[in-house]
């Protein structure tokens, strides 16, 4: 989740358990984002575009 930085401490985490309930958010202050990591293994040029 993303939260605006202004928000700390005790805000912050209830922040988190509301996300974690699964209620809405209030889109000016947090967001839900999916972070996916990948490898490209052996990719042709390594990766400088030749």
């Amino acid at each position: 989740m993303l939260i605006n930085p202004t928000i700390r401490g005790t805000r912050r985490e209830r922040f988190i358990a509301v996300a974690r309930a699964g209620a809405d958010l209030d889109p000016d202050q947090a967001h839900l984002a999916r972070v996916i990591e990948y490898d490209v293994p052996d990719r042709e040029g390594n990766g400088t575009g030749n």
